[in-house]
């Protein structure tokens, strides 16, 4: 939804050497607000912002460099690809290149990866769809709603997260889940916890939205280099739990893919060097994948809002939220930074109430424990 954060400037002037576009940030992002079905919480970082920007001016802008640069562009689909030991042939519909090397930066486009899966033995890993939606308030609604980006992990099943991004003029409203369409948007956008933030006269507009699908991987992609091709950004897969800095790491992979097809070659042997480069994201999956799975799991049956409160006592706990939602720690950073004994036992607490709740039969056996768990915390 056009997010950028921390270090993406960085990247842009000190690795590609090119200025960041400060005119094209529509909204500065202090905070977060986290919402649950019942409850939610502000979480903010210690002075790190992210920014709101029209991801296809964004895009063009990063275009118009490469083209600043030298780069040749064909406006054209590419329909086909050969791949030999000799050379590489694209073609397209406007014309056909012969090379020694072809990148794949095409996201998850169908089209294009059904190309390189007929050429080679790329396969696009799993993915995750997403449901993307703009509501245009009035003027006074949007200083209203204020620059917080409002995500939920409601109980709906089907829906792993949501977000309600500011841009401005509009609110970017998104989904995401592994097998949702539009009638879980409309569910979505018609929740208690989704309407108290969105302006007032939004009921009145929901049916005139125009809706827009697309899909993010959830896990690196296979045979994502080979010889004489190579696969960067959401094409290859690498990528964070959440999709936490898609924008960075399309950027440092294409870097990277770029050092590598330089300094060490073309071969699939030499792309082995690409792919080790990132292996703090590919071993951070198993965790990101434990936190995706609790959050899940905590959402679904009504554990979220206990935690939402837990967080707001526990100051490591909501700096926990925070890394999570804004991407600025690995997970596993984040695990084995908030884990103690202490927030051990709060949360043990937390699963026994809920598990007496809901299954009161039991009571005979929860209660002893929760009062052994209890008078252990004091």
């Amino acid at each position: 939804v056009g997010v950028l954060s921390p270090p993406i400037e960085e990247i842009l002037e000190k690795k590609l050497e090119i200025p960041f576009p400060h005119e094209l940030i529509l909204e500065k992002i202090p905070a977060y607000y986290l919402h649950s079905d019942d409850d939610d919480i502000k979480l903010e970082g210690d002075g790190e912002e992210s920014c709101a920007v029209h991801r296809m001016l964004f895009d063009n802008y990063l275009l118009q460099c490469a083209k600043d640069a030298g780069v040749k562009v064909i406006h054209g689909r590419v329909t086909n690809i050969d791949i030999e030991p000799s050379g590489v042939m694209v073609y397209s519909e406007k014309d056909n290149r012969r090379a020694d090397v072809v990148v794949g930066a095409f996201g998850l486009d169908e089209g294009a990866c059904k190309v390189f899966e007929r050429a080679t033995r790329y396969r696009t890993g799993r993915y995750m769809s997403t449901i993307l939606t703009k509501f245009y308030p009035e003027k006074e609604e949007m200083e209203k709603f204020g620059n917080s980006i409002h995500a939920f992990l409601p109980s709906l099943r089907g829906i792993e997260f949501g977000a309600i991004t500011p841009k401005i003029d509009h609110l970017d409203i998104n989904i995401a889940g592994s097998k949702i369409n539009w009638r879980w948007m409309d569910n979505f956008l018609l929740m208690p916890q989704v309407t108290r933030v969105l302006p007032s006269n939004f009921a009145m507009q929901r049916h005139d939205l125009f809706y827009s699908r697309w899909q993010f991987p959830t896990s690196p992609a296979k045979n994502l280099f080979g010889d004489r091709y190579i696969t960067v950004g959401d094409a290859a897969g690498i990528i964070r739990a959440f999709k936490g800095k898609g924008v960075n790491t399309a950027c440092l992979t294409g870097i990277k893919a770029a050092e590598v097809l330089i300094d060490v070659g073309i071969s699939k042997e030499a792309f082995k060097d690409y792919y080790k480069s990132f292996s703090y994201i590919t071993n951070d999956l198993p965790y990101g994948k434990v936190i995706r799975r609790l959050a899940g799991f905590s959402a679904h049956f009504g554990l979220f809002t206990p935690m939402i409160q837990l967080a707001k006592e526990d100051k490591k706990f909501r700096a926990a939220f925070f890394d999570s939602v804004a991407g600025s720690k690995m997970f596993k950073e984040i695990i084995f930074k908030t884990i103690s004994l202490q927030l051990s036992w709060k949360v043990v607490k937390i699963l026994l109430t809920w598990f007496f709740k809901h299954f009161s039969f039991m009571s005979w056996v929860i209660k002893p424990i929760s009062r052994i768990v209890t008078n252990k915390r004091t």
